[in-house]
């Protein structure tokens, strides 16, 4: 009951915020207005024990979608990515039909939000890639 309460209380969030430019909070664009980003993730476990990473490189166009790619630290494969941004606010999904739906607040080039992972919330952050 408190995972769909919480679930609709941060769907309420996102649908209640007021409509601003999709890049307000994107710092570097290139000259068409898309940002380009390349960022290591972590998704933590609220409770217990256990830690999934990974890297995500996305693209937001200036009307606030994105996409991209996300590949897991053990390099098995890679996923896609689809989501939107509207001001500071992120959503996306990770896989295939959603497998991770990820939401958050993008600051610049770092991603901070959460995610369920089966009936888990895990923690989600994302920054930019360790050269």
């Amino acid at each position: 009951m408190s995972i769909r309460l919480a679930a609709a209380l941060l769907a309420f969030g996102f649908a209640a915020a007021p409509a601003v430019p999709a890049l307000a909070a994107v710092t570097v664009r290139d000259a068409q207005g898309v940002a380009h980003l390349n960022l290591d993730t972590e998704f933590i476990p609220q409770l217990g024990a256990g830690y999934y990473g990974g890297s995500l490189q996305l693209t937001i166009t200036p009307d606030g979608i994105v996409n991209g790619l996300f590949r897991p630290d053990d390099g098995s494969s890679f996923h896609t990515v689809t989501g939107g941004l509207n001001g500071d606010q992120i959503w996306f999904d990770i896989g295939f039909q959603g497998g991770v739906h990820v939401t958050g607040i993008l600051n610049g080039d770092h991603i901070v939000g959460g995610t369920y992972i089966g009936n888990h919330l895990y923690d989600f952050k994302a920054t930019p890639k360790k050269s």
